[in-house]
């Protein structure tokens, strides 16, 4: 994937700030799963919501494994 500055995937999904951070930090890996969180240092948690499932459920367990940075719609 590369690295990629948080201003810019905020561009990119025409994001919404509920809190800025360092908009300069840089993005190395993406999440979808709590549960897959390897490395979180420079991780982005995605709050999806499913049919079965709603992402914005594990966001404590994505904090808590060291993810900073997160993408919600709630």
């Amino acid at each position: 994937m590369g690295s990629y500055p948080l201003h810019i995937i905020n561009k990119a999904i025409s994001g919404n700030w509920l809190q800025k951070a360092d908009v300069n930090a840089e993005i190395h890996a993406l999440y979808t799963d709590s549960r897959r969180i390897i490395q979180p240092t420079g991780g982005l948690f995605f709050a999806i919501e499913t049919a079965h499932r709603d992402g914005h459920n594990f966001i404590y367990a994505a904090y808590q494994k060291g993810i900073r940075h997160f993408i919600v719609h709630k």
